[in-house]
């Protein structure tokens, strides 16, 4: 479908150097300099100040209602994958003013979910974010970090080109399988959600 970004751990000795933007890297060291720092959050107990500033991130997005994930998406998360959940706060001034959510198994890290405070953007906290990631990823043995894609297959798109700044020098296939095992069952789900099988989103019940 398309392709997605990465930053290899394994094969750098220093990957902010290496595979960071040289404008990444200045403006990381600005803000720095201004008093940015960051906090490293391991199994979280709970996500009610990340989804805030995520909410708020969306509203200044115009996102639409698919990148509003409800409570019953978060507390689930926690429920099942608590363990494999690293949140990483951008901090100013004793206020958090960014927040990444990660998942992290084996030797692999994903960017999952992550959001700023408008009047704090000048600060570049979504950089702080990268960076703490990419340092605490490479000093706990983790060998990849997945950052995913754009809003669409574009590469042209500002949201992959944005994510190139943290990984200059690889990147992955990504694909989706739409092989469907058991028609019957996926006949009744999309019954269930009320939508055509014929729908060109794959799986079509999972496009609300």
């Amino acid at each position: 479908m398309r392709k997605t970004l990465v930053t290899n751990l394994k094969d750098y000795e220093d990957p902010v150097q290496t595979q960071f933007s040289k404008n990444c890297r200045k403006s990381i060291r600005q803000a720095t300099n201004k008093g940015v720092t960051y906090k490293i959050i391991e199994t979280p107990e709970n996500l009610n100040s990340f989804k805030q500033i995520y909410y708020e991130t969306m509203s200044r997005n115009n996102a639409t209602d698919y990148y509003y994930f409800d409570d019953e998406y978060f507390d689930e998360m926690l429920k099942y994958y608590k363990d494999n959940i690293v949140l990483i706060e951008a901090i100013f001034e004793e206020k958090v003013i960014g927040v990444c959510l990660y998942f992290v198994y084996n030797k692999t890290i994903h960017v999952h979910l992550s959001g700023t405070i408008t009047d704090y953007l000048y600060l570049s906290p979504e950089y702080i974010l990268q960076y703490a990631i990419t340092i605490w990823g490479k000093e706990n043995g983790y060998e990849l970090i997945h950052r995913g894609g754009g809003r669409s297959n574009s590469e042209e798109d500002s949201l992959y080109q944005f994510k190139r700044n943290f990984a200059r020098i690889e990147n992955r296939d990504f694909y989706i399988a739409k092989k469907i095992w058991n028609n019957d069952i996926y006949n009744k789900l999309c019954e269930l959600k009320n939508v055509s099988k014929e729908e060109t989103f794959f799986p079509a019940y999972r496009k609300n």
